[in-house]
């Protein structure tokens, strides 16, 4: 089976880079391999590559920068995307693709299910529901085909699409929050931290572990890992993948610097830093953020159990630790 990574210098992309090596070839490629602003470049990446599956981890992820360049978020998180999916309906590929928990607006008490309708607060959810649709438009999804769990063992006849709505991700590399939290903290500056935004952290690697045990191939399972074949997705249409738990930007914080200081992380402090909490008005920003943003697990057994978030900061914190970068 082959595997078409896109975004492939991003935090879930060089996981999946890692992560989907056993399933088979997997062909990574980055915004100079497959540029997402410039018409025609995605598809013409597919048709080259002839990929089995195709798990797009590119995206305009600058959600305050979107305000002042929707058109260009636009360009690339959706009307981009809508070219992928069509190529990968022509080529017969499936497609992974990944969401964001900011196509709610966060008004919600209780955590968001597939089910719950979308209403996006920022240029940046805008144009990734719009993504969203996209793919299932190409894919001739009609509404009630939009959040359709497929039972393991099911034979893929045609290419299917998979949407995973993910959110506060970060990894031992990149640009993320718990990079920024370390930062800062070494450098002995003020920490304030909004306290009255809930979610879930989830680290870029099991992200990418989950998204590989979704994928099954008829060619890997008769052990033969050249041959090409039809990729078959343990779930279709639009997902929400999540861990377990929840907390705020503030309480992932203070468990940032508790955990990064016992793993000796934070050498030149005698104890974790004290943390100011401050409320979203205390920290305005040019777009929204949801208040509440939990995502609700739409996978059940198709995965195994879900870990508490603070765990999967555990396993990062150990990585960064050994100098995994």
């Amino acid at each position: 089976m082959r595997i078409l990574v896109l975004g492939a210098g991003g935090q879930v992309g060089r996981a999946l880079k890692v992560r989907c090596a056993h399933l088979g070839e997997v062909v990574a490629l980055n915004q100079a391999d497959a540029d997402f602003n410039a018409p025609g470049s995605v598809a013409r990446a597919v048709e080259r590559v002839k990929p089995d599956v195709v798990m797009n981890a590119a995206a305009y992820t600058a959600v305050d920068k979107a305000e002042s360049e929707p058109d260009l978020a636009q360009r690339i998180n959706a009307d981009a995307v809508g070219e992928l999916a069509r190529a990968c309906v022509a080529c017969g590929a499936s497609l992974v693709h990944y969401s964001t928990d900011y196509v709610f607006d966060g008004a919600k008490a209780d955590p968001y299910t597939v089910n719950d309708a979308p209403a996006p607060v920022s240029a940046y959810g805008r144009t990734k529901l719009a993504g969203e649709r996209a793919i299932a438009e190409a894919f001739g999804a009609g509404a009630g085909d939009f959040a359709d769990a497929r039972p393991e063992g099911t034979r893929a006849s045609a290419p299917q699409w998979l949407v995973l709505r993910i959110a506060w991700v970060y990894a031992p590399y990149g640009k993320n929050f718990l990079l920024t939290m370390l930062r800062v903290a070494r450098e002995g500056k003020p920490l304030r931290v909004v306290a009255d935004q809930h979610g879930t952290p989830m680290s870029a690697d099991w992200i990418a572990r989950m998204t590989a045990a979704l994928v099954r191939s008829p060619d890997r399972d008769a052990g033969d890992r050249s041959a090409s074949g039809p990729a078959m997705l343990a779930a279709t249409g639009v997902q929400h993948l999540s861990p377990a738990g929840s907390t705020t930007w503030h309480g992932f914080a203070q468990r940032i610097m508790e955990r990064a200081h016992a793993h000796g992380l934070l050498p030149a402090l005698a104890a974790p830093p004290s943390i100011a909490s401050i409320s979203t008005a205390d920290y305005p920003t040019p777009a929204r953020r949801p208040a509440q943003s939990r995502l609700a697990d739409s996978l059940g057994a198709l995965l195994p159990a879900r870990p508490d978030w603070s765990a999967l900061l555990e396993e990062t914190l150990t990585q960064l630790k050994a100098g995994e970068r």
